[in-house]
């Protein structure tokens, strides 16, 4: 295999630990060569025809267009454009050097077990208290834990007393984190309850079809991945693991079809993965905790660790998602025993 500059492509021993990558990323370097589309201190984006992948180091967590590679060094390349190459074996970034590529394990979230509506509401409560002694970063998680019904009603320490980063009611405007003040966009703020409803009509049979409170919220919001996104991000993928795989099925056809002309491409990506039920692996995680198949502590550790405020934003979307389903069939047991 030949490098633009006419040398061979080397190869390395394989690493000591095998490279993850996720079921996107795996379509990526199937196809065997592409250009990058952005290089960070700690991540490089690659693309081709196939879609995005995302190549970093360890302790990175795994999620879909993850590839994580123990060969991988940190630093501040400046790649846009560059081309790459894979063999299956070594995959080469011009300008930049060789990663071993295998052995590779393949990486999809596992199965969550089905979970009672009591359940459910018991882990989301959990997760309400575990926030406030947290200062959550991103703009959306304040609104969700506000418009929280089961927050609200099994765990009101999440909003009274709560710190300054968790304060907030539906009719306060409020002001960011602790650690990041500043004004909401209001896009954001009037989305969540429109996206609460919305989940609440879709799990009941009511207009799934209504797309305006998805789309309202598809590339709002700042960051890499945008705020909005990150929040529909946790939608999908809790309503999927849930087992709302018909409401998750509605919301990702809306996605599907707005995504494109509303947010960067980026970010379309990592919704696609969304729409298939695939999220990175701190989600997965924080939706295991909030079914109570385990503490929310280790969950939120992960949360913190993952983008400046993505994690947190990507939570909201599951605790909307989670709420509206404890509700849904809360409601549909009650109305059985009448």
């Amino acid at each position: 295999m030949q490098r633009t500059d006419g040398s061979e492509l080397g190869t390395r021993e394989a690493a000591s630990a095998n490279v993850h990558m996720g079921r996107p990323a795996r379509r990526v370097l199937g196809v065997g060569q592409g250009s990058v589309l952005a290089g960070f201190a700690s991540a490089i984006y690659i693309e081709n025809a196939a879609g995005i992948a995302c190549l970093v180091p360890p302790p990175a967590p795994r999620g879909p267009l993850n590839v994580v590679l123990p060969t991988f060094k940190p630093g501040t390349p400046e790649l846009p454009g560059a081309a790459w190459w894979t063999d299956g074996t070594t995959l080469a970034i011009d300008g930049h050097g060789t990663f071993a590529v295998s052995p590779h394990e393949a990486w999809t979230p596992a199965r969550l077990a089905s979970t009672c509506p009591a359940a459910l509401a018991a882990g989301i409560a959990s997760m309400g208290t575990a926030l406030t002694a947290r200062a959550a970063r991103g703009d959306l998680i304040v609104h969700a834990l506000a418009w929280n019904r089961t927050v609200v009603s099994h765990s009101p320490a999440a909003l009274v007393g709560a710190p300054a980063s968790l304060r907030g009611h539906p009719s306060v405007p409020v002001t960011g984190t602790a650690s990041r003040p500043q004004s909401i966009d209001a896009r954001l703020a009037r989305s969540i309850p429109a996206l609460s409803r919305w989940l609440d009509d879709a799990l009941a049979g009511r207009n799934a079809t209504i797309s305006g409170p998805v789309v309202d919220l598809l590339g709002a919001g700042r960051g890499l991945t945008p705020s909005g996104d990150d929040c529909i991000v946790g939608v999908l993928v809790a309503l999927r693991a849930l087992g709302e795989c018909g409401v998750a099925a509605s919301a990702a056809r809306i996605v599907a079809r707005y995504a494109p002309q509303r947010t960067n491409r980026l970010s379309a990506a990592h919704l696609d993965a969304a729409c298939a039920g695939e999220a990175i692996e701190p989600v997965h995680a924080a939706i295991e905790a909030i079914a109570g198949n385990a503490p929310p502590g280790p969950a939120l550790d992960a949360i913190e660790g993952f983008g400046h405020g993505s994690g947190f934003d990507a939570l909201a979307g599951v605790l909307l998602a989670a709420d509206a389903i404890a509700h849904n069939r809360g409601a549909a047991g009650r109305t059985a025993r009448e």
